[in-house]
């Protein structure tokens, strides 16, 4: 074993290389490396990217903004992220606040005022203006070639006695008694919340569910650059699967058939805290999945690799510990490139982006972080690497043996890597993290474990391919 050391002066810094992956078809998965997706091209595709919420209505957690969605997308672009997470949340927000109520799936006909003072909402039938305003903002996203998950549904707009989000969310709530013409009102055993929209047998709720699911579908099924999110953290497992179901069987008679994903858990009937068996979503017809830190609690510092079978999301929020709001775990620059070699995709739990006083510059550092692993994954032939963290001695390696190897070293310094099965030369590369710097080191004989040493302080990520 011999050390390679690059001295600054004999480095020789390339400008990164952007290679966007172009659009070319409809998003699945990649049948020979299921961690990863992939479209007409056969190349393993890499989503990271960022959440902020109630995008298609336009009101973020009871602040209504007027949301310039090309400027987000620009955004999003600067920082070369290539993921967005779409939420809804089923209510109008706090009655009692004097806030515009912002779009809702359904028509407002009345008769009769809602509580926040506006016409009662008729549940069979669907305004067209949320629907525009949904396919205008996928089509948006399809022309920047980013990729986005569309949420069907969103439990926190059932719940009115959660102290993390406003109090009175079911107040708003379109199936809340008061504020629908039909008089439906799922908070069926009275204690303040309508959860049991999720757990009912009532036809009336089933098809009212059935015909949003579908709405949405012929909305956006010209789309290959979409995936469908069941709901955002729920617990009712026969549920998802009814409604993953009602994806597939229907979109079988569309000219497109997209990928479900699912939650991992979430609130209950009651409203209390309760994951999902893992085996139950990777056993289902869910096509991806989260993961929670209820399964394991290394998912929040040092992620252990996932079984592969399916691509597997990491989304921030899901894996904070409870009560950490800006957690170091989510808004640390180092997790991405942890993320990227242990073999996930990636959702940073984000600030509302229009209000930069209210990020810290480690925010801004973790989004530029989740653009270089996109940029990295690009460069990569993605389709042929694993996570071996046996490899090298940081434990971060995503590689194919052989042939081409990322290693990320979470404190820089040395870096011992297991090259055994390189029979001839390889490049060698640090990429800076931090900037996107790229050095070249030259190349080196394989055949050994090698011992590196990173040409600058602080984390750092080195790459290793085969010369041809």
């Amino acid at each position: 074993m011999r050390l390679i050391r690059v001295w600054g002066i004999a480095a020789l810094c390339i400008a990164w290389v952007s290679s966007p992956v172009a659009a070319a078809g409809l998003l699945r998965v990649h049948p020979d490396n299921r961690r990863y997706f992939t479209d007409d091209s056969g190349k393993a595709i890499y989503l990271a990217g960022h959440q902020w919420f109630n995008d298609v209505q336009h009101n973020a957690w009871n602040v209504p903004v007027k949301v310039d969605w090309d400027r987000y997308l620009d955004f999003m672009q600067e920082r070369k992220m290539n993921y967005l997470r779409n939420w809804i949340v089923w209510s109008v927000g706090d009655p009692k606040a004097g806030r515009p109520s912002p779009l809702m799936p359904f028509k407002r006909t009345g008769p009769g005022k809602a509580l926040d003072g506006r016409p009662k909402f008729d549940l069979h039938q669907f305004d067209p203006a949320y629907f525009e305003r949904l396919r205008g903002q996928v089509a948006a996203v399809a022309k920047r070639r980013v990729y986005i998950s569309i949420m069907l549904f969103d439990v926190y707009g059932f719940m009115g006695r959660d102290g993390t989000y406003p109090n009175s969310l079911w107040a708003g709530n379109v199936f809340h008694g008061p504020n629908n013409a039909d008089g439906l009102d799922t908070d069926e055993n009275g204690d303040g919340h309508g959860l049991e929209f999720f757990f009912t047998s009532r036809p009336q709720v089933l098809e009212i569910q059935r015909a949003y699911a579908k709405k949405v579908i012929d909305t956006v099924n010209e789309f290959d650059n979409i995936f469908f999110e069941i709901v955002n953290e729920l617990q009712a497992k026969h549920w998802q699967y009814e409604m993953i179901r009602l994806i597939k069987e229907y979109e079988a008679t569309k000219p497109k058939q997209h990928l479900a994903y699912m939650s991992p858990g979430g609130r209950d009937r009651m409203g209390r805290w309760s994951r999902l068996p893992k085996q139950d979503i990777l056993t289902s017809q869910a096509d991806l999945y989260s993961v929670t830190r209820g399964w394991n609690k290394d998912y929040r510092g040092d992620p252990p690799a996932e079984p592969g079978n399916k691509p597997a999301f990491m989304d921030m929020d899901h894996v904070a510990a409870q009560g950490d709001g800006d957690n170091e775990w989510n808004n640390n620059p180092s997790t991405p490139w942890k993320l990227l070699t242990r073999g996930y995709h990636q959702c940073m739990y984000d600030h509302d982006y229009w209000r930069p006083t209210a990020n810290r510059a480690s925010w801004e550092a973790t989004r530029r972080s989740i653009g270089r692993t996109v940029q990295c994954a690009n460069r990569m032939d993605l389709v042929r690497m694993h996570p071996r963290g046996d490899l090298s001695s940081t434990r971060y390696c995503l590689a194919n043996p052989g042939r081409e190897y990322l290693v990320y070293a979470p404190d820089g310094g040395e870096v011992a890597v297991d090259l055994s099965a390189a029979k001839g030369e390889l490049h060698v590369q640090w990429i800076d993290p931090d900037n996107g710097r790229l050095i070249d080191a030259g190349k080196m004989q394989g055949g050994e474990r090698q011992q590196f040493i990173a040409p600058f302080e602080g984390h750092a990520a080195l790459y290793l391919t085969c010369c041809p």
